[in-house]
């Protein structure tokens, strides 16, 4: 598996240079930039810097627990946004296994075209197995 740096660094490629392939398949494309700026502040690199800190502590906490994230886990990303957080996981959850959910129908829309698949659905939360599910909640 690629180390968490390797992923950073192919997960910037993605934004500086798409379409970035990885397992076979694209990854997430990204907004316009003034998009990621008027969810987060920032976009690009510095926004998936933040995604990129968060996303490791998550990793180490779930691992130190005894439950480290794998490829049978899904993931529910409650205020999923532009999907700035759920891309991290796809380096050990597939794609497939990833879950969205946003109050706000154009974060929904925006997931649908970004991620090509239409897994992120507003009334998907029955879709989730929650026994081996990992749920993150931004506050």
């Amino acid at each position: 598996m690629l180390s968490q740096a390797e992923w950073f660094s192919i997960l910037c490629e993605s934004y500086t240079n798409p379409p970035v392939l990885f397992r076979g398949e694209a990854l997430p494309s990204f907004p316009p930039d003034k998009t990621q700026i008027n969810t987060t502040g920032q976009a690009g690199i510095d926004t998936l810097m933040e995604a990129y800190i968060f996303y490791q502590d998550c990793v180490e906490i779930f691992l130190s627990l005894g439950a480290p994230i794998n490829t049978d886990n899904k993931l529910l990303d409650f205020g999923v946004g532009w999907g700035r957080i759920a891309r991290f996981f796809i380096r050990e959850i597939p794609l497939s296994n990833i879950y969205g959910l946003d109050v706000m129908d154009v974060f929904i829309e925006i997931c649908k075209s970004t991620f090509i698949l239409s897994y992120y659905n507003p009334w998907c939360i029955n879709c989730v197995d929650h026994k081996r599910s990992f749920v993150l909640r931004l506050l």
